[in-house]
């Protein structure tokens, strides 16, 4: 037996029979929809896939150095299976923003310098993290170094913390004025929220970000000590 073949059967033995009733299931019902052998190989690909993760054979995060040394297979193809099988997961963006906001209040974000990075190991999230970006009116770039790092600019990190307040019911330029800010500061949304991480030393950028977009006391007294 292949160590493939051992790894796979450990986990199987592991398993209750209800729940290895429920992946066998799962594998020939999608296999058979809508009809026998109808779906492409690249289908047949994310179905085993989601089976091996069912298994527990692979991690629920998805690592993609996780997927290249247990199938054997290229980054990018770990990269593509990470993307169509979290497409077909996470079919509403409520569910993906409330998993990117989970890498957001991770060390994964974080400040070297000037510039802001985030770490994303799915594929899925950096496209959705883009796309927010720039409905924001802002602006990302990948690392040129790596496939999992995105650089934020400034008016990208703001378009971030804008975003993630309104889905928390909070107007944050309404509230940056009534916290005494003024307009005309705020013509320059993005500097001012640069401004603001600058005058916090004490917490990493995730906790900083936490803050924000909950509007906590702790922000709106830094936000009177700058304004």
């Amino acid at each position: 037996m292949t160590y493939f073949n051992i790894k796979v059967q450990e986990h199987i033995n592991k398993l209750e029979n209800e729940k290895l009733k429920e992946i066998l299931f799962n594998i020939i019902s999608n296999y058979c929809n809508p009809s026998f052998s109808s779906i492409t190989k690249k289908e047949f690909d994310i179905i085993i896939f989601n089976g091996l993760i069912e298994l527990g054979f692979l991690e629920k995060d998805l690592y993609i150095y996780d997927i290249i040394k247990k199938l054997r297979v290229t980054s990018q193809k770990a990269r593509n299976l990470i993307y169509e099988y979290n497409l077909r997961k996470f079919e509403k963006e409520e569910k993906l923003d409330e998993l990117l906001l989970k890498n957001l209040k991770t060390p994964s974000l974080y400040r070297e310098v000037e510039n802001i990075y985030l770490e994303l190991e799915n594929p899925l999230l950096i496209d959705r993290l883009k796309y927010i970006i720039k409905i924001n009116g802002g602006s990302a770039t990948d690392a040129s170094f790596s496939n999992t790092l995105v650089k934020l600019k400034e008016d990208a990190f703001a378009a971030i913390v804008e975003h993630y307040s309104k889905r928390n019911g909070i107007d944050i330029r309404k509230e940056l004025i009534k916290a005494g800010v003024l307009d005309s500061d705020l013509k320059k949304f993005s500097g001012f929220i640069t401004k603001l991480i600058d005058s916090i030393n004490d917490m990493s950028l995730s906790e900083i970000f936490e803050n924000i977009i909950n509007m906590t006391d702790f922000i709106k007294d830094k936000i009177k000590e700058i304004r």
